[in-house]
């Protein structure tokens, strides 16, 4: 596969998959695989009063999902 350029942009290996003989493609589909923001991160910090201990927080919203179907392949 190398030789021939099939994967361009190389391979991205998954650790956390179950087994190791399943496999996902992307392609180049444009409105695959999306991804909306519904709030931006926005943070936060203060100082707690009693102890003076450093306090961050952030908070987040977003959607993600499939739109076309060709935008991603698998194997199970």
């Amino acid at each position: 596969m190398k030789a021939t350029n099939a994967i361009p942009k190389g391979i991205k290996l998954n650790h956390y998959f179950t087994s190791s003989s399943y496999w996902f493609m992307r392609t180049n589909c444009p409105n695959g695989m999306t991804m909306f923001w519904r709030d931006r991160p926005f943070f936060d910090q203060d100082n707690d009063f009693d102890t003076k201990n450093a306090k961050a927080a952030t908070y987040l919203r977003f959607a993600v999902g499939a739109t076309d179907p060709r935008g991603i392949f698998a194997s199970q």
